[in-house]
């Protein structure tokens, strides 16, 4: 089996693998093209013939590999230790290739990703850990969220978050502070975490809007911080009005792009709660209304459980809050916004 490797000043794994793709078949074995050529370290994307399983992989010395000892796999991929057939210095090939049909598209995405973060880094130590590196992210991301993205009920929880991130932290705190705000991808207790108070978002789309869920004893719990609000946001599915999941992410996309930083640090943490364009698709099949909402101050006796309520030897505990119980805590807006920004 032979290697033929192109010089190419395409940056995109996908244009790459499309245009091997349109190449005769001549041989077996891998055909690559190699990216970012004006970078000193060998990056490359091919697709291993006559199958057309797509691949990327960097040429190494072996002392870089410290960091790539273990066979690091998931459902959608695998990384491999190979020896680079043609002569140099840059002896092994660590390549990962896609390991299931299903993942393509999500393969795609995650290739790109790791290329690029290699692509920035400094020596090739730090271009295998930082290829290491990005791999483990994406295997959690696929161990959470498999190859076909959100299913309904966490798009409605994803569109509740941004609502709450469009609507109150940027107009309250401004980009910077409302994205590190943003806590929901990283699975804290609450989904927003400011200087002065926690927010927890619950997003319903029943009708009537009677009952909200727990799904952490610590949701609810406002021990730990300033103070703690639950926001309730009420939402109405529609097919042929309203705003979709995407609409939502391109309009926060349009808000953040002046500001750079926080615009990267948005789409890293939107990738982490589970959400990619490769799924666009998807995502605009059901619109959303917003019908109502509502802030209540978690304090007191606040209808909720917390950890000194359950006792030894309960875990996992899952329960539903009735709204109607909690009216006694509802806050108007102005007083919710001043507990966010702390006055």
């Amino acid at each position: 089996m032979g290697t033929t490797i192109w010089e190419s000043d395409v940056k995109s794994v996908e244009e790459a693998w499309r245009l091997i793709s349109e190449e005769p078949k001549l041989q077996a074995g891998l055909v690559a093209r190699r990216l970012y050529p004006e970078s000193r370290l060998e990056i490359y994307a091919g697709l291993d013939r006559p199958s057309d399983v797509p691949l990327v992989c960097i040429h190494v010395r072996p002392a870089a590999l410290r960091m790539a000892g273990e066979r690091l796999s998931s459902a959608g991929f695998v990384l491999l230790r190979e020896i680079n057939p043609h002569p140099s210095p840059n002896s092994v090939r660590l390549s990962l290739w896609l390991a299931a049909p299903p993942y393509r598209d999500v393969f795609g995405v995650l290739a790109q990703d790791v290329v690029d973060s290699v692509a920035k880094a400094v020596g090739q130590r730090n271009a295998v850990s930082t290829f290491v590196e990005r791999l483990r992210r994406w295997q959690e991301f696929l161990e959470r969220h498999g190859p076909e993205g959100l299913g309904a009920h966490a798009q409605r929880g994803l569109y509740g978050e941004l609502w709450c991130l469009r609507h109150q932290a940027l107009r309250l705190m401004g980009a910077e502070c409302a994205i590190l705000a943003w806590t929901g991808p990283d699975r804290s207790n609450q989904d927003f975490q400011f200087a002065s108070c926690a927010v927890e978002v619950k997003t319903t789309a029943s009708s009537p809007h009677h009952h909200v869920a727990i799904s952490n004893i610590r949701q609810l719990d406002e021990t730990h911080v300033p103070a703690l609000l639950l926001l309730h946001v009420a939402l109405e599915i529609r097919h042929d009005s309203g705003e979709t999941l995407v609409g939502m992410v391109a309009s926060l996309r349009d808000l953040l792009r002046p500001s750079g930083q926080p615009l990267s640090l948005f789409e890293e943490k939107l990738r982490s709660w589970g959400y990619l364009d490769v799924h666009a698709v998807r995502y605009g099949e059901a619109a959303y209304v917003v019908r109502s909402h509502d802030f209540y101050r978690v304090m007191g006796c606040f209808p909720r459980l917390t950890e000194a309520d359950i006792p030894d030897g309960v875990g996992d505990v899952r329960y539903s809050v009735a709204l109607s119980a909690c009216a006694a805590y509802r806050l108007s807006p102005d007083a919710a916004a001043a507990l966010i920004v702390g006055k």
